[in-house]
């Protein structure tokens, strides 16, 4: 754990730490986002994340689909504590990372287009379950070395069902369309 920082963050040390963030350091961020999350959730959100803003998260095919060793690693590492708190296997954002991601968010919409600020907030609304849907279906791959094929496969035919969200992959492009 970390210790304890006074309040109000302070905008600009949070600014000058950001710019020492690598991009995966940034993906992380906004891959916790503002509620305590699982590692699973942190996983599969981050790899969703990276592939839409091509950051590598050199992510390859494990007992639960795609899996980062270089995720888990810097959720492990001290230099990100000031951003992220580790709560045994979750994760959450220091107030500093709360107001980091909300500057990444605002970044994002600004460069990129509201549709992945409003993209990565639905991931966050998705529990464990929906999270392995999805990325299995956009990423095949992920079924190469996976124990729980039969399991996310139910999952992904319930998760077409409901229509608020479909996805589809053409070539190195993933193409997502959520019903507002």
């Amino acid at each position: 754990m970390r210790n304890e920082r006074k309040f109000p963050v302070n905008k600009k040390e949070v600014e000058e730490e950001l710019r020492l963030c690598d991009s995966l350091d940034l993906v992380l961020l906004l891959a916790i986002g503002p509620t305590l999350s699982s590692h699973l959730q942190v996983q599969k959100r981050a790899l969703l994340i990276s592939r839409i803003l091509g950051v590598d998260s050199e992510a390859e095919p494990y007992k639960y689909g795609l899996y980062s060793e270089t995720i888990t690693e810097k959720l492990q590492d001290a230099r990100n504590e000031y951003f992220i708190e580790r709560q045994d296997n979750r994760y959450k954002l220091t107030p500093e990372g709360l107001y980091a991601y909300n500057i990444l968010l605002n970044k994002l919409a600004t460069k990129k287009s509201e549709d992945v600020p409003r993209f990565i907030k639905l991931l966050h609304k998705m529990d464990e379950k929906d999270l392995l849907a999805l990325t299995y279906h956009l990423f095949p791959e992920s079924f190469k070395e996976s124990e729980i094929k039969g399991e996310v496969l139910r999952a992904i035919k319930q998760y077409r069902k409901r229509e608020f969200l479909k996805a589809k992959r053409e070539g190195e492009k993933v193409i997502i369309e959520v019903k507002a």
